[in-house]
């Protein structure tokens, strides 16, 4: 029987030994179903715990549907080229470059025919606690690649030198990652022209749908449906691709309807676009007069082969009685310098805005120049209040006339940048420059109390802030 100070000492060793064992975590995330002859990225994430390991490095193990020969990487978003060849499988196993052949750790073992590469990363050691190291590494696909046809990437993680700087007691490997990869031959998706806005024929909206086919990839009997949401008025169809049919469509003029879109032949190209079909019209009066808030609407479309859907996508939209998009306008920003800042807006076209008030606030270092505009004409401010720590609060009663039914305009500010902030301190990247306000107005329709948020912000770069900072011998 050990004494039982020598029995404590060996459980005492034991514990420690497991505690501060290096580990290597490993997120790995890549796209399930990228386009025939793209590129496919995989990104790494590669966590340490425990005592330091040293010389980390990647194995990558890629079947004949990807290019190794063309494989690049990145290290914290910086290119790196330490890339090793280290053969292919055979017999179920391939050696590892980095490794000396006598080494059991030496065997890769993975499907045949794959060909293995090790990455070497360009640090010395990884400690516990450390920073999570990202590592991206893309490959394009061979020519050996097909449609529907899945295979498997593998990655592993490992420390050259092990436990030790000197690599004294070997390497250490750690379990492998599969990623699984179907490459496919075409993509569809539905998008506008604007999703957001006023509605009426004065704001006319474009409905898109879009296939994306694989270059070099061929597709036959190709179907499309898109249907119209149904608060909006068809006019026509504005653009498609030459060599296929619009089999149906609403008449022009018709509320929500099918359109039908057929293709013998689609032959994939770099486009990006290489079926496309536009949709004209403009969302009806279908806004509840009595209420200020928005309505939502949507565009649902298919694609698919010899009959069969087997794509969908949507395209949703916020229809809205006033809408209003913050904009700056500045030779450049920085400390000292000027800028307005504002609001572009549009007006829908069955209601005109009443009783509109602008009210917005002005951050610390930032002061109002003393002129305004709306649609070009001279605005004073009804009053300016000092809110305390540096903030201004402004509020201009604006003309109505100016947000009659389908009108469109802007309304400005001039401000000034300052150096310091209200207590005095330098102004510094990051700083907050953020510009609040709002919008409020009542409907000639009947709803009353709208508001209509505001934000803006302006920027300071970092060599303003640095050449005021530094002092002049």
């Amino acid at each position: 029987m050990k004494p039982l100070g020598i029995a404590l000492l060996i459980f005492i060793s034991t514990l420690t030994s497991s505690a501060i064992g290096q580990q290597i975590t490993m997120d790995v995330s890549a796209p399930e179903s990228p386009m025939l002859g793209s590129e496919v990225c995989l990104n790494l994430n590669l966590h340490h715990d425990g005592a330091a390991g040293f010389a980390p490095y990647v194995r990558v193990l890629l079947p004949d549907a990807l290019n190794g020969s063309e494989l690049t990487a990145t290290f914290f978003g910086d290119d790196i080229y330490s890339f090793t060849f280290g053969g292919t499988v055979s017999g179920g196993v391939v050696g590892d470059p980095l490794l000396a052949d006598e080494l059991p750790e030496n065997d890769v073992y993975g499907p045949e025919g794959y060909r293995l590469y090790t990455l070497a990363l360009p640090i010395g050691s990884m400690v516990d606690e450390g920073v999570d190291v990202p590592v991206k590494i893309c490959v394009p696909m061979s020519g050996s690649a097909s449609v529907d046809v899945p295979f498997d990437v593998i990655v592993q993680s490992a420390y050259r030198l092990g436990d030790e700087p000197t690599g004294l007691n070997g390497p250490l490997i750690f379990s492998s990652e599969t990623v699984t990869i179907t490459p496919k031959g075409y993509t569809f998706s539905m998008s506008a022209s604007a999703t957001s806005g006023p509605v009426g024929p004065c704001w006319q909206t474009d409905i898109l749908m879009v296939s994306d086919v694989a270059t070099g990839y061929s597709l036959q009997d190709v179907g499309f449906t898109m249907e119209l949401p149904t608060d909006y008025t068809f006019q026509a169809i504005s653009a498609v691709t030459p060599g296929c049919v619009v089999a149906s469509a609403p008449n022009s003029g018709s509320v929500g309807g099918t359109i039908e879109l057929t293709c013998d032949n689609v032959f994939g190209t770099e486009s990006g676009a290489d079926v496309q079909l536009v949709a004209s019209g403009y969302f009806g009066d279908v806004m509840d007069g009595l209420s200020c808030s928005p309505q939502n609407s949507s565009a649902t479309g298919e694609m698919g082969i010899n009959g069969v859907m087997d794509q969908d996508g949507e395209v949703s939209f916020t229809l809205q009685h006033f809408s209003m998009a913050a904009f700056t306008q500045a030779a450049s920003l920085g400390l000292n310098a000027s800028a307005s800042v504002g609001f572009e807006y549009k007006v829908q076209a069955y209601a005109d805005l009443e009783d509109p008030v602008f009210r917005v606030i002005l951050p610390d270092a930032v002061s109002y120049a003393g002129t305004a505009l709306l649609n070009m004409d001279p605005v004073v401010a009804s009053t300016i209040t000092d809110l305390g720590g540096g903030q201004t609060e402004l509020i201009f009663n604006l003309d109505a006339s100016e947000f009659d039914a389908c009108a469109a305009g802007f309304f400005s500010i001039d401000v000034q940048i300052g150096t310091q902030d209200f207590n005095g301190d330098m102004l510094h990247v990051g700083s907050s420059l953020g510009i609040t306000g709002e919008l409020t107005y009542d409907l000639s329709t009947g709803a009353s109390g709208c508001v209509a948020p505001y934000t803006n912000g302006l920027g300071i770069p970092s060599g303003d802030v640095l050449k005021e900072m530094v002092s002049t011998p």
